[in-house]
Formats: C-alpha cells, structure tokens, sequence
C-alpha cells in the first residue's frame, strides 16, 4: 500500500544454537526420547515435539502488521500473528472495521489471499479502496447462518492451502492467508433464523462455535492461516462493579484466542473546528504471543484510515528515535515540525525521511523478520 510500511514484521524469537554447541545430554534424557517416541508412535509423527527444539510448529510462523506503527509495538511481534485466531473487540464506530481493512490491505501488498465474511452487509468498496485494498483482489462472503460461516470457513482454509502448495511460485507458496469475520455478533445459528430455539437450543451459537473452533484452529496452524474475528461490545446483565463487557460467541472464541484487542474510542480530531478523525486506543486485553495488556494510540482519520506517520512520530518519540523540545519533534538533530499534526504532514511529503524514521523505529524494537517468516 502507497505510503505504508515496506514490511510487516515481528520481534525474533531468539537466536538459534550453532549445530553441535548445546549442552551434553544427562542420562535422564534417553527417558524424554523414550517417551516421546512412544507418543509419536501412537498420534504419529506430527504429534510431539520437544519445547526446546527447533521445530517449525513451535515458533509463530511470522505476522500481518496493522499498517500502524503504535498497535504493532502494542502488539508487541510487530502485527497480528499467523496461525492463530485474533479478536477485535470494541464499541461501534470504535475503528474496528478501519483497522481490519488496514490488516487486509498489508496483507495484499504482502501477496496474499484475503476472504472477509461480511455478515453485517455493509462493507463500503470505496472506503476499502481509499484505505488501499485491491478490490479486485478480495473475495467477499455472506453466509446466512453460523453453520454456514463455520463451513466456508474450513473450505477456504484448504482450498487455498492446496492452491499454494500446488503453485511453482515459492513467493506464493509462502504467501499469507487472512480470514476475517465481521462480526461475532451477527453470526445467527440456523436454528434462531427459523423460530425453532426452544429449552434444547440453549445458547445455540456459542455451542455452534464450540464445536467447530476446534478443527478451524487446527486447520489455521497447520496452514498458516490468520484468522480476524470482530466483535461489537455486549453487557453482562447484572454486573455492578468491574468490567462489564462480553465478546460474541461464548467462551469459546475467547478461549482459542491468541490475541484480543480492545479498541476504544478516546478522542476526536478538528481542523478549523470541523472534526476530521477519531483517536482511538487499541489494548491487547489478552497476548500470548508477546507481553499483555500493552496500549498503542491512534488517529483514524474520516475518509482515508489510519493515519501511518502521526503513529510513526508517536512510537518513535517512545523508543527514543524521535526527540521533543518544546512542541518540535526532531530526529537526528534535524527538526521534523512542530506538533504530531505538523511533523506528520512533513513525513507524508518526504517519503525517504519517513521511511529513514520507520527503519530505525523497527531496529530499536529488533523488529528483523517479515510476515513470511524469512530473515529480513
């Protein structure tokens, strides 16, 4: 995308032992051997691995950036990851939909395959190409109920794992799949649509999900594949003190989770009084690919999406890279502007310097591999 950052990319997950250099084997491990091949044996190969090895199943395969600099860092891998289900949860018109889109568009320019399940109908084509999706590259599904949804799901997942490994490409071999669902909400089990729930269809939905989250998560590991679920906020009844808001689906979407941001909308934007963008805050409510409940801070602006270089300017004030005297902003001793608003517009219109600005942000935070999971 125009004006985004060239790679998506994620903190290293540590650097691997030279070949011959770890530490001699106490007796005690003929036993782990032992043991773990006897499982193999009986759930075959795939089925056990030790933790401290270098197996490819153990490591998060690479991620998706968001496209801002801010939710990435908050994120704390540099995007959302593969192979795992990740919620957006929040109020409506909390940025929800931009920040998906933002998540699709980085995964076009990535070269990948993007299928959004819009069981709202109301995704607007012109938004979505002003932000930088390739219309022309993105399939849009409405299933009707969530035994639907659960089964386009699956489909798509090893259709296009197959396709991928069919391709001579490795370029396309190694591009990513990004499912989105949106929302959690209106996902309606068939059961509800036709008038038959009755005392047998208790929370029809949420064991609708229970029963197939199992396999599409299955399915997402072993194929890459990044699931996006959006969910509006729902109340708890009867809940008086502490947090009060409940994500769709039941326990079992929370559950399989590896990532659930909560965006929340903050404040509002003006230019000559007329109001021009929303800011809004994304927290990692649960992280278990990196540290939780980390905050990243963002303008969204009407028309046109996240603003990348006001992101920028913030994350690279936090990491040092950027300084502040007063309202200026400077890097490397050379004045950018003054203000965030400012400084933001500079950077739109030197491209280098932004991109100078973007590269040292990503090597204070060791940002080093890109979605694909190949060294940078």
């Amino acid at each position: 995308m125009d004006g985004k950052p060239s790679k998506a990319t994620r903190k290293p997950a540590g650097k691997k032992k030279p070949a011959g250099s770890g530490k001699t084997k106490p007796p005690e491990d003929d036993i782990v051997a032992d043991v773990l091949e006897g499982i193999r044996e009986e759930i075959g190969d795939d089925g056990a691995q030790v933790l401290g090895s270098d197996a490819y199943g153990l490591k998060i395969r690479g991620v998706i950036s968001t496209q801002c600099p801010t939710v990435d860092a908050a994120i704390g891998r540099g995007g959302i990851p593969l192979s795992r289900l990740t919620i957006l949860h929040g109020a409506e018109g909390s940025g929800k939909t931009t920040i998906a889109l933002h998540i699709v568009a980085e995964t076009q320019r990535l070269g990948g395959l993007v299928v959004y399940m819009d069981k709202e109908y109301k995704l607007d084509p012109d938004y979505a190409e002003s932000i930088g999706v390739d219309t022309d590259r993105f399939i849009i599904s409405y299933p009707k109920t969530l035994e639907q949804l659960c089964k386009a799901i699956k489909s798509v997942i090893k259709r296009a794992a197959a396709a991928r490994r069919r391709s001579a490409r490795s370029s396309v071999a190694r591009s990513p799949i990004l499912v989105v669902v949106d929302s959690m909400n209106a996902c309606i089990a068939k059961a509800v649509l036709e008038g038959e729930e009755d005392a047998h269809h208790i929370a029809p939905e949420a064991r609708i999900w229970s029963r197939n989250l199992p396999e599409i998560i299955e399915l997402c590991f072993n194929e890459d594949v990044a699931l996006l679920f959006i969910s509006q906020v729902r109340k708890k009844i009867g809940v008086m003190f502490g947090n009060d808001e409940e994500i769709a689906g039941g326990n079992a979407p929370r559950f399989y989770a590896s990532l659930i941001m909560h965006v929340k909308r903050i404040g509002t934007e003006k230019k000559d009084g007329t109001k021009t963008g929303s800011v809004v805050e994304v927290e990692c409510r649960k992280n278990q690919i990196a540290k939780p409940f980390q905050k990243g801070k963002a303008v969204i602006k009407y028309g046109s999406g996240i603003d990348f270089e006001q992101s920028l300017l913030l994350l690279g004030e936090k990491t040092g890279v950027i300084t502040k005297s007063g309202s200026w902003l400077d890097h490397d001793g050379e004045r950018i502007g003054a203000g965030y608003v400012a400084a933001a517009k500079v950077l739109r219109k030197n491209r280098e310097w932004r991109d100078k600005i973007w590269a040292a942000v990503k090597t204070e935070l060791g940002w080093e591999v890109d979605a694909t999971g190949e060294e940078a």
